[in-house]
């Protein structure tokens, strides 16, 4: 009898240390997927600065020249640290939902602001109606392509593409100078808007996304 009951007792102690085992061995995997997992969003913010765009770099000039159609507004971080700054009070979405809808205001918008990069190094903008003739040049070290419009503005963006996608972010007071030359002077509320907007985050850079 007493045999049967220490078979019994033990039976029960391999059972637990069976069932611990588990336990402990389900707890490593959700850390190391924990880990994982932040790891990859670690990795997708550190692409999304300019740093890491400049590091990165594998566009060559052929993939920029084209037909490209507004999309929406795009924005970037100069540094990890930079975006790191704002991470868990606003995301970059929000950012970029409340400059699109200033830069919709002044015209920027899906089908009316276009940019054509011809392959003999001019460009034409369009917006609207209305269109600026220039020149660009790309420097592929930088990742920066520099637009001339004559009699306008003389302006440097730094450029990404992927997935069919092409950004063009600019330094925010770029940016600024670029609309203030684009715009009516009736738009003067929208671009302070807009500029209190792009001043209120540190090392930010922001322009177009756009696609052909």
């Amino acid at each position: 009898m007493k045999k049967i009951a220490l078979l019994a007792v033990a039976a029960i102690l391999v059972s637990f240390q069976c069932d611990a085992q588990n336990n402990l061995s389900n707890l490593f995997k959700k850390a190391a997927s924990a880990v994982t997992k932040n790891t990859d969003s670690s990795s997708s913010s550190i692409l999304n600065t300019i740093t890491s765009l400049i590091a990165n770099n594998k566009v060559d000039e052929f993939q920029i020249a084209g037909n490209w159609n507004y999309s929406g507004a795009a924005i970037s971080f100069k540094s990890e640290n930079a975006l790191s700054n704002i991470a868990g009070t606003v995301a970059e979405g929000t950012i970029e939902k409340k400059i699109d809808t200033y830069l919709n205001k002044l015209g920027i918008k899906p089908n009316a602001f276009k940019m054509n990069f011809a392959s003999d190094g001019t460009v034409q903008m369009t917006v609207g109606s209305k269109r600026w003739n220039g020149t660009w040049t790309y420097e592929k070290t930088g990742a920066q392509v520099t637009l001339k419009f004559a009699k306008l503005i003389t302006i440097r963006a730094y450029v990404a593409i992927s997935g069919g996608e092409l950004k063009l972010l600019f330094e925010a007071n770029g940016l600024l100078k670029l609309v203030k030359s684009i715009a009516s002077v009736s738009s003067n509320t929208t671009i302070s808007a807009l500029s209190s907007v792009l001043n209120s985050y540190n090392e930010l850079y922001a322009g177009f996304r756009m696609t052909k």
